[in-house]
């Protein structure tokens, strides 16, 4: 932790991300094992050594499961004793939401499917794009954002008091596009009635992973759930039934040249 946390933070990963990942690297890897046993052969390392590494495995092993189960408390954790006792701060946290600006559209979170919404908004509603606000943790995407001149704020979506100073009360339109196997500490149901608290007037948009879970979001008072799953099943089938037809399909020939041409923020 005393070498990851300050490494990661210098490369600007963000103090939240620090602390996550060095929670994830605890485990010694097993390729320690077999490094140790060549340099005892070759008589690099006293046997000595020997015991202290299985010893070191096993009990990062052990520890390390805990630690990544774990990892997003760490990393919040983390955050929390660099700005209170090291008075560090991430540097995208220092832009803060413009006073008395409204946003019209927010975004809470922003991986995929935020990702290409942001491009097709992009391509054909440009004049949409100084309307939004996004709300992630990552310090790339929001440098990459704010090139972009979309408002951007360092924030973690399951935080409440998060929720309560990005001025989202006048937003027309929240949407939540991260699924919930992502989300910590919260849900996307859970989200809707907290947006609803917050934002009444808001038309709330999130992603459900189930219809069983997108029956519950309607009912926390979303008014629109996206269920991948639904979308890429409509959009396959009649790619299917061309192809079992011996049909072309327009859509899926010109669709390289069209993947090459978006400026997709996140795309790795």
């Amino acid at each position: 932790a005393m070498v990851y946390i300050p490494l990661l933070y210098s490369f600007k990963t963000g103090s939240r991300m620090a602390g996550i990942t060095t929670g994830n690297l605890v485990p010694t890897s097993e390729f320690g094992l077999v490094i140790a046993g060549i340099a005892l052969q070759l008589g690099l390392v006293s046997p000595q050594l020997a015991p202290v590494t299985i010893l070191t495995f096993a009990a990062t092993a052990l520890i390390g499961s805990y630690t990544i189960k774990y990892n997003d408390k760490i990393g919040k954790e983390t955050s929390r004793f660099l700005k209170r006792r090291l008075r560090l701060k991430d540097k995208v946290e220092e832009a803060k939401v413009e006073e008395g600006k409204t946003h019209e559209l927010v975004l809470l979170g922003f991986y995929y499917a935020a990702s290409s919404l942001l491009e097709e908004i992009r391509q054909r509603q440009p004049d949409l794009l100084s309307k939004i606000l996004v709300v992630d943790y990552n310090p790339h995407t929001l440098e990459k954002l704010a090139r972009m001149n979309v408002s951007a704020h360092y924030g973690d979506v399951s935080n409440i008091g998060t929720l309560e100073h990005i001025g989202m009360e006048n937003a027309k339109i929240v949407v939540s596009t991260i699924p919930d196997h992502i989300l910590k500490n919260v849900d996307n149901a859970r989200l809707v009635k907290i947006i609803r608290r917050l934002a009444p007037n808001a038309k709330i948009i999130v992603a459900a992973e189930s219809t069983q879970k997108a029956v519950r979001m309607y009912e926390e008072g979303a008014a629109h759930v996206v269920l991948e799953r639904i979308l890429a099943a409509r959009q396959l089938l009649p790619v299917i039934e061309a192809f079992l037809q011996d049909r072309d399909v327009p859509e899926v020939t010109d669709q390289k040249a069209q993947l090459l041409s978006r400026l997709e923020i996140i795309n790795h």
